[in-house]
């Protein structure tokens, strides 16, 4: 009889959820192959480890402080500075351990961890002080002035500028009982001739000052309990207007629904001024992240979204400031995993009880502005759903091979968004990711810090079909051989198994090749005679073992039709 020939040329992926008995694109069921922009198959690099500590890694960072290209991640409370190019490892400080988040700003370093705020600017680890807002200028010698900046919550100091008539000697402060006078300054000199009266809030001079405009700078300090508003919050994202000008800070157990945000300090970016009154609150429920989406951010509570934006604004004396309102966007999700949301292509990606969504810009409150993208990996995500393990769950985009990780347990799920593929890798369970320079360091759960090495093969990788008619799904039919074409060499090993897809006993071949190749690799087919008779559906498994290599580009499938009728005798 005529032999039928199914060809599987372009190989589409994970998917648990899209079952055709003529669909031989899809796999119900593959590990450790990626899918290549040819889409095909092919075995993933392995994993070298790149630092072991005693303790879980907290948070890592990437970028370059001082000059100099660097690594820094924190473990057992220790800050380790790892070097890119030379692979050395240094503790730079220590601090509480917690959850902890680096980010850079300013050509400086800054961590936070819950308990403190920290900097380091590539020689000194430190906790922040805060900047010293001025808070009035231009003021007379008798007090007044022109209010400027308010205080700092990260700070109990504050300066006043006033402007010596080279007449008075008393000069008063904006302020009474004052904790202490830090210091004063005459013309940029720093003066000790005076006398202070802490409870009336006045410095008087021995002497009158030179006259001059805004030449008499005094710093004071007056307590207050704001500073661990800052302190205890252990999230934060870059955002402003044209430029990532501002720090807004979250996650305060405090203050779970409060967003605190950074100003300007005397018109200079700062990520240490946030003054008392730059706060939001976001509904009732705890903010679990903040995701920037084109010029906005999308703020997120388990069960709501809420959308943002710069809105420059004019006060009634004229001066021009930046307010960031607060909208509804979808108020029954948002997003379920702190701090693991991220952007595809600007479109911010979250974790809601239906899976993983990606949220389209929009400034309409709609249901429809989240979309729903995990069906491929269904039964995954109704694992996560049915035992609640929303915390267990990792999202990043790495955005060098436009790959969204999903990572839950001792697997890392895969979607490559520029081909609309799915696949997964096992061999690490991932806590934290971190793009360095194009290159995907992953923090595992055993305390060691990993990234791709193209040396290791160290890991089995299989791909397995649907249950395939084979464009026969009414008959019976004879499968003859199976004929593979990939790219071979010395280190090539392929395994293919062939099952009936009704699960009948004896009904099963295994075969397995290793081809003799030295040299360069080339792309070469081999034939496997497989003697499987009257099968109603066919379902293959290729796998390649620990320590080869493997590009699966087609798999070709020979047989015979036998009997006109489903189930044919």
């Amino acid at each position: 009889m005529r032999k039928n020939h199914t060809i599987i040329t372009r190989f589409g992926g994970l998917n648990q959820s899209a079952y055709s008995g003529d669909d031989t694109v899809y796999s119900p069921d593959m590990l450790n192959f990626r899918i290549t922009d040819r889409y095909e198959l092919e075995k993933r690099d392995g994993f070298e480890t790149v630092a072991q500590s005693t303790a879980p890694v907290r948070a890592m960072w990437c970028g370059e402080i001082a000059s100099v290209r660097q690594l820094i991640y924190v473990s057992a409370g220790q800050v380790v500075s790892y070097g890119l190019s030379d692979g050395s490892s240094t503790v730079i400080g220590s601090i509480a351990d917690g959850v902890t988040n680096i980010f850079g700003f300013g050509g400086l370093v800054y961590i936070q961890n819950g308990v403190d705020y920290y900097r380091y600017d590539g020689s000194t680890l430190e906790s922040v002080e805060g900047y010293i807002p001025i808070v009035a200028i231009s003021t007379p010698p008798a007090g007044g002035g022109v209010a400027y900046e308010t205080v700092n919550m990260l700070t109990a100091k504050r300066r006043q500028l006033f402007s010596s008539d080279f007449t008075a000697k008393v000069y008063v402060l904006a302020e009474k009982e004052l904790d202490s006078i830090v210091s004063v300054k005459v013309n940029g000199a720093v003066t000790n001739q005076y006398d202070e009266d802490l409870e009336a809030g006045t410095v008087e001079f021995f002497a009158p000052p030179a006259a001059g405009l805004n030449n008499v700078e005094i710093t004071y300090s007056k307590s207050h309990s704001l500073r661990q508003r800052i302190t205890g919050s252990s999230h934060s994202m870059l955002f402003g207007s044209n430029a990532d000008t501002r720090i807004f800070m979250w996650g305060n157990p405090g203050f779970r629904a409060y967003r605190f945000h950074s100003e300007l300090a005397d018109g200079v970016p700062s990520a240490e001024y946030f003054p008392e009154l730059n706060y939001t609150v976001i509904g009732a429920s705890e903010i679990t992240d903040i995701v920037q989406q084109y010029d906005r951010q999308l703020i997120f509570t388990p069960d709501s979204a809420y959308y943002s934006y710069c809105d420059v604004r004019t006060d009634s004396a004229g001066k021009v400031y930046s307010s960031f309102p607060v909208f509804s966007l979808n108020s029954s999700k948002g997003n379920l995993v702190t701090a693991s949301g991220c952007a595809v292509n600007g479109k911010p990606v979250t974790m809601c009880r239906d899976g993983i969504n990606i949220w389209e810009s929009t400034a309409i409150e709609n249901e429809k502005n989240s979309v729903c993208f995990s069906a491929p990996i269904a039964d995954v995500i109704r694992g996560v759903q049915a035992a609640g393990e929303w915390s267990k769950c990792r999202l990043f985009d790495f955005q060098t091979a436009s790959e969204l990780y999903f990572a839950y347990g001792a697997v890392m799920y895969i979607f490559n968004y520029r081909l609309g593929v799915w696949y997964a890798y096992d061999g690490v369970e991932a806590l934290l990711f971190c793009d360095c320079y194009g290159e995907l360091y992953i923090a595992g759960n055993d305390n060691s810090i990993y990234r791709y090495g193209s040396g290791s093969k160290a890991h089995t990788a299989y791909w397995t079909s649907e249950c395939m008619t084979l464009s026969q799904p009414l008959s019976r039919k004879d499968i003859g051989s199976v004929v593979l074409t990939a790219v071979v060499g010395n280190d090539t090993e392929v395994t293919l198994e062939c099952r009936d897809g009704e699960e009948r006993s004896g009904m099963a071949v295994s075969q397995t090749f290793s081809p003799s190749y030295s040299g360069v690799r080339y792309v070469a087919a081999r034939q496997l005679r497989i003697s499987m008779r009257r099968v109603h559906s066919l379902k293959l498994r290729v796998s390649c073992g620990s320590g080869k290599a493997l590009t699966l580009k087609s798999i070709g499938i020979i047989s015979t039709k036998k009997g006109e009728a489903e189930y044919g005798i």
